[in-house]
């Protein structure tokens, strides 16, 4: 279960590519960060139902910790030291996979799981 969702969509067209300086951390929005971008999220809870629900929510990375933000860009993210979750890649029990998925209702192809 990636993030209580299980599922992330890359969004197309530039969007997709996360922004990194080389080897050095990226200032953005007050926080620091390795990688930082913006993906779709679908939502949990009763949100998971809906017509619509897949979310955009900006995504940072900080050595081997995965965050999310309610915001969907991440020059917007308002508080950085607060995301809405926070996933460790580095545990034994942290699987995330990508691939590509052709699925009526998705806003992109290209899944990470």
């Amino acid at each position: 279960d990636l993030m209580g969702s299980g599922m992330l969509i890359l969004p197309p067209g530039e969007s997709s590519s996360p922004s990194r300086v080389g080897n050095s951390s990226k200032v953005v929005a007050g926080g620091k960060y390795d990688l930082c971008g913006s993906m779709y999220k679908r939502r949990g809870g009763f949100g998971r139902n809906k017509e619509n629900n897949w979310v955009m929510r900006s995504f940072t990375l900080h050595g081997q910790i995965l965050c999310y933000h309610e915001e969907p860009h991440p020059e917007q993210i308002t508080n950085p030291s607060k995301p809405r979750a926070r996933l460790n890649l580095a545990k034994t029990e942290t699987i995330a996979e990508m691939h590509s998925k052709h699925k009526h209702g998705l806003p992109t192809d290209h899944l990470l799981t």
